[in-house]
């Protein structure tokens, strides 16, 4: 697309939510999120402030519970930290904290797919 006739030029990259196999939203600190299935990749972005792309997927861990992850907006190779955590479930997931703070007041935006 052209902005605004100023000759930028801008790729949008739009999802739509599939019931069963695909939600997107938001969430605040840290929280318990339905999504009606089983995730098998969340990719979690801070909102409120700046922060990286965490993903994590629900094929390398044995376990519900998520501590490893790849920041996709970074050039580094699998990171683990208690500070960023997600547990799965069969109806969503359950989040920690993806910048440090614990989680408390921060708004963050997710991506969901089975």
């Amino acid at each position: 697309t052209n902005n605004n006739g100023t000759n930028n030029r801008y790729v949008y990259y739009l999802w739509k939510a599939v019931a069963g196999l695909s939600a997107f939203g938001e969430y605040t600190g840290t929280a318990n999120v339905t999504t009606n299935f089983r995730p098998r990749l969340l990719i979690v972005k801070r909102k409120s402030g700046t922060g990286n792309w965490f993903m994590f997927d629900g094929f390398r861990e044995g376990t519900d519970a998520k501590s490893t992850y790849i920041l996709a907006d970074t050039d580094g190779s699998e990171n683990s930290t208690s500070n960023a955590t997600a547990t799965f479930s069969n109806t969503g997931f359950t989040t920690g904290s993806h910048d440090g703070t614990g989680g408390s007041g921060s708004s963050y935006i997710y991506m969901a797919y089975a």
